[in-house]
């Protein structure tokens, strides 16, 4: 993909996306190899990755956005994000394995992307996220980013087994035993 490979979006508050599952699936991305947001002005309940392989392209995207994440978990217009479990998945070559940012898009592009939305003035949540049985092998600039506000802050975010190498480390063969 020359943006993101898998993107979750909602454009309307009465409007809940819950129940997705994506499994064994394999997702080459110049951005985000899976996302949810920054179009979260409803909510989003109960999304399921399991057994999937996320990768960097290796060239730059035709996008304006610089290469990032392979799960980018995201709320940018208010909204909610309640249930996301990553498991049993591989990462590699990519500068961040795993991101979860609670924000707010302020930008000029706003009305250009999304005419007739308010600017949302609350920070909407993140909660119940799990990353499981994780391997993220030649990993860029940071393994893991988690960004909340003090308004809103991030809610039962975990991790488990879990091994992240960067890309200076030797290979990473098993997750972390119990």
């Amino acid at each position: 993909s020359d943006d993101d490979a898998l993107t979750l979006k909602s454009g309307t508050p009465e409007v809940i996306i819950e129940n997705i599952t994506v499994k064994n699936s394999t997702f080459v991305s110049r951005v985000c190899g899976f996302k949810i947001g920054p179009q979260t002005f409803g909510g989003f309940k109960n999304i399921h990755l399991t057994g999937c392989h996320f990768e960097g392209a290796t060239k730059p995207p035709g996008t304006k956005y610089d290469p990032h994440h392979g799960v980018f978990v995201n709320v940018g217009n208010g909204g909610f994000i309640d249930g996301v479990l990553v498991e049993n998945c591989t990462m590699r070559k990519i500068p961040s394995a795993m991101s979860v940012f609670l924000g707010r898009i302020e930008s000029e592009d706003w009305m250009t992307h999304w005419p007739g939305k308010p600017e949302n003035e609350v920070f909407g949540s993140i909660k119940n996220i799990t990353f499981r049985n994780i391997v993220a092998e030649e990993m860029g600039r940071f393994g893991v980013m988690l960004e909340g506000r003090r308004e809103s802050k991030l809610r039962n975010i975990s991790f488990e087994k879990v091994r992240i190498q960067s890309a200076g480390g030797g290979k990473v063969k098993e997750p972390v035993p119990e």
